[in-house]
């Protein structure tokens, strides 16, 4: 069933996008999101396919994501640049000067601390939610064995609160040893 499916998904690939016949040869496999390919013509150059050497990218899913367009050390790169900026007096490069870049530089640490601010406010709300869930597991516990001791552990009550009556619970097996 998939072969067919698989056939006819490269004929309509061939409708859309002109693609040379080797491409056929080239498909592993189909999955319901992507296909994965061995090696893509058409997109070589343009979009990296996970798995292939190249540039690096994040795969989740059906979705590529791609790397940052700027190196991760950026916001220091950027102060020792101003630092030297500085230093050779007042240069600019038309709209660019030292100023301008402060000021990105100053509103690139603001978001940083706002963004460290928030990810400590999840984390709080992280763990009262956890708390709170252990709180509530905890007295929902307790109500049931409550429930339990007063009405037994085979009452319609019991089972109204959530817990499974002693009647309707299965019985253990064990299986046989198997010999050795």
């Amino acid at each position: 069933m998939l072969v067919p499916l698989f056939h006819n998904l490269v004929i309509e690939l061939r409708k859309l996008v002109i693609l040379p016949d080797t491409f056929q040869s080239q498909i592993k496999n189909v999955e319901f999101s992507r296909l994965c390919v061995d090696k893509l013509p058409v997109l070589c150059d343009t979009m990296h396919i996970p798995g292939q050497p190249g540039k690096s990218s994040h795969f989740t899913g059906a979705h590529i994501m791609p790397t940052k367009q700027y190196p991760t050390d950026v916001l220091i790169q950027a102060k020792v640049v101003l630092d030297s900026w500085n230093q050779l007096g007042d240069l600019s490069f038309g709209n660019l000067n030292a100023a301008a870049l402060n000021k990105d530089l100053d509103q690139a640490k603001q978001i940083d601390a706002q963004m460290v601010n928030l990810e400590n406010q999840l984390t709080n709300l992280r763990n009262q939610r956890i708390s709170t869930n252990q709180a509530i597991w905890d007295k929902l516990k307790r109500v049931r064995a409550g429930v339990k001791a007063t009405y037994g552990d085979d009452s319609s009550e019991y089972e109204m609160v959530g817990g499974t009556p002693l009647s309707e619970r299965k019985t253990a097996t064990r299986k046989a040893p198997t010999p050795a």
